[in-house]
This record gives structure tokens, C-alpha cells and sequence, in this order.
């Protein structure tokens, strides 16, 4: 249980540090402020853990790499939505337009 609780806290915290880190760098001080409040809650409840059994090292190394990977990826699929969301639709309106007075 203690593995699976590490797993899941570490996953939270690379999690939330990606999401603090885009909002860094967007100059979004609010959610920045709040990603930072929950890094230091999870990251401090994780180090609780492994203080007390070193072995608990293993799980949180594979939530780190876990929690970034989703982080990374759910931005990237943001992105690409808002990137082709403008490059997409616009087009196609015009393209409606003309259909329908052809007829």
C-alpha cells in the first residue's frame, strides 16, 4: 500500500511542477501560486514516506517519470487543439459560404 501511495503522490508532484512551470512561463502568477502550494504539499507528504523506508525510492522514481510524461503529453495535446482549432475552422467557413451560394 505504502508503494502504491508513493506512486500515486510523486505522479501528483511531477504532475502539478509541469502545470507550475507552464503557468511560470505564461506569467499566470495566481495559478503558478497554487501549483506552487501543492508541490510543497505533495512533495512534503512523499519525502515523509521515503525518510522512513528507503526501498520507497524505487516507486516515486517511476512516479516522477510517470507524472511528467502525462503532464507533457496532456500540454502538447492542448496545443496541438488550439494550433489547428485556428488553422482549421476559419477556412472552412468561408468555404460553407460559397457552397451555399452557388446553389
Amino acid at each position: 500500500m505504502k508503494w502504491a501511495l508513493a506512486f500515486f503522490l510523486m505522479v501528483c508532484v511531477d504532475f502539478v511542477w509541469a502545470k507550475y512551470t507552464d503557468h511560470i512561463t505564461q506569467k499566470d502568477a495566481l495559478r503558478a501560486s497554487f501549483y506552487a502550494t501543492m508541490i510543497v504539499i505533495f512533495n512534503g507528504l512523499v519525502t515523509i514516506g521515503y525518510t522512513d523506508d528507503h526501498w520507497l525510492l524505487v516507486p516515486t522514481v517511476l512516479g516522477a517519470f510517470v507524472g511528467t510524461y502525462f503532464a507533457v503529453n496532456h500540454t502538447l495535446q492542448e496545443y496541438i487543439a488550439r494550433t489547428w482549432r485556428r488553422f482549421v475552422s476559419p477556412p472552412c467557413e468561408p468555404l460553407r459560404r460559397a457552397r451555399r451560394r452557388s446553389f
